[in-house]
């Protein structure tokens, strides 16, 4: 067995599309091989190694119950009883038809109707970034969870850069001193990657306002524990019940332990004519148009007041196009900006003939502790860093021309919720893919380098040399 067919095989269940046949591979430069069987393999065994992608003010006060739910979800308390959801016109389809979910179903919401949706129905609290401190900063640990919130891999392909641009506020013109850095506190290693953090009787409510705000009502809900789907979990975590399912006629519901929301169309969901979504046969014109009208449609669910919706697309090993759709909520303050597009967007999905919607909201602030405002590090201090070989894996080899793109991100899903730079390194010629499916695509993988200043990560401290 090849390195990177053990490597995949440790890492376990993968998209086969992903895995490469054995092929002639084409020349590679001998600097990817220092850490072993190719930059994929590298990337993967490093990462394997580290134990594992302003708002405005709200015109409408807050009700009670919705501002009791936002402390419980602060809290994992329980939370009130909610008021009764918001109706909207239905159509009920001849039992010979295919059911279809039509614009009458998807009203646009005028803004007194959306203002009503956040004061009783608010999913998420709304969340105020913290005066800033460097008062009593703890040390934090940089290491990252395999695969949370990246491109679904190490290493992407597509035909030019330009295929992956996003709407990301960050620019390396911006002079950032410091940004917030906060504990997640659905994290453990102790669940087989199950979140727990938020009550049960959180989550439902959670559930509750979802189907309120797309006119549903919840005919019946279920949910599952920890030892529901672990064969032995610790005992300490074996009731707790880390996701919850809510079944309404046009959708499901389900809310996680970690404030995630998975919600899912039925039926068909009918575009008006000029519309295409898609994932392999969508131009970057038509993805943009469709995925800015979804999210106009979907005002009530995402409850963002400056949304901001972008796609993009990477492809798979035979070529085939994977475009995504996000949207995100903007805001007038950069840092806030930063963290919402990271941290509190929306995924949304087609799904079999491309009118079945998937979406899934993220809001990663609702699950964590404020920790301070840290000290961090230039894009150019970065960069010296993965040159050097001290990102994220480790590669020796690495050249300022092998730069294709960086970013600054947060993650999800680790420990911390901190800042990083993410490289995107041209590895092309190094690349496992054999010549014919590669044709003139490039392959990319992706480095990360972390942003808050050394003196404050607890591992890394290579680093401090390379920067002093």
């Amino acid at each position: 067995m090849k390195n990177n067919e053990k490597l995949l095989d440790m890492i376990g269940e993968i998209d086969e599309q992903l895995i490469p046949e054995p092929a002639k591979k084409k020349p590679s430069k001998a600097k990817w091989f220092a850490v072993g069987g190719g930059v994929c393999a590298a990337a993967l065994v490093g990462a394997i190694a580290l134990h594992g992608i302003g708002r405005p003010e709200i015109p409408v006060a807050a009700g009670e119950a919705t501002a009791e739910v936002t402390s419980a979800i602060h809290e994992s308390a329980e939370p009130p009883e909610q008021t009764a959801s918001v109706s909207t016109t239905t159509t009920t389809a001849p039992p010979d038809e295919q059911p279809v979910i039509t614009e009458e179903t998807l009203p646009v919401l005028s803004d007194e109707e959306y203002a009503k949706i956040l004061e009783n129905h608010r999913i998420y609290p709304e969340y105020e970034l913290p005066q800033q401190t460097d008062d009593g900063l703890v040390h934090i640990s940089a290491k990252f969870e395999m695969g949370a919130m990246g491109f679904g891999g190490i290493c992407i392909w597509v035909f030019d850069i330009s295929e992956l641009d996003t709407a990301n506020p960050w620019s390396a013109d911006l002079q950032l001193e410091q940004l917030p850095v906060f504990r997640n506190l659905s994290y453990t290693e102790h669940t087989g990657g199950a979140p727990v953090y938020l009550s049960e009787d959180t989550m439902m409510t959670m559930a509750e306002n979802v189907a309120a705000s797309l006119g549903q009502t919840v005919n019946n809900i279920s949910s599952e524990t920890i030892g529901d789907g672990m064969g032995n979990p610790p005992e300490e975590y074996a009731d707790k019940v880390y996701y919850v399912c809510a079944d309404c006629d046009e959708v499901t519901i389900d809310v996680y332990g970690n404030g995630n929301v998975k919600v899912v169309y039925k039926e068909s969901v009918q575009l008006p004519e000029g519309y295409s979504f898609s994932y392999d046969n969508t131009s970057d014109e038509q993805g943009e148009k469709t995925i800015a009208y979804i999210a106009q449609r979907l005002r009530g669910l995402l409850q963002y007041d400056k949304p901001v919706s972008y796609s993009n697309n990477d492809r798979d090993i035979y070529q085939q196009q994977h475009r995504s759709y996000y949207v995100y909520d903007s805001s007038d303050d950069i840092v806030q900006d930063i963290l919402n597009y990271n941290l509190k967007f929306a995924d949304i999905a087609p799904r079999g003939d491309g009118e079945r919607w998937l979406i899934w909201m993220h809001d990663a602030l609702a699950c964590s502790e404020y920790l301070g405002d840290y000290p961090v590090i230039t894009e150019e201090e970065a960069r010296a860093i993965l040159l050097e070989g001290g990102g994220i894996p480790g590669v020796s080899g690495i050249e300022e021309s092998d730069i294709a793109k960086v970013e600054l991100i947060y993650r999800m899903g680790d420990e911390y919720i901190q800042p990083y730079y993410r490289y995107f390194i041209d590895t092309t010629d190094s690349s496992l893919l054999d010549a014919e499916r590669m044709g003139d695509m490039k392959e990319y993988s992706l480095f990360h380098v972390p942003a808050v200043s050394a003196e404050y990560l607890s591992d890394f401290t290579l680093w401090d040399g390379i920067i002093n």
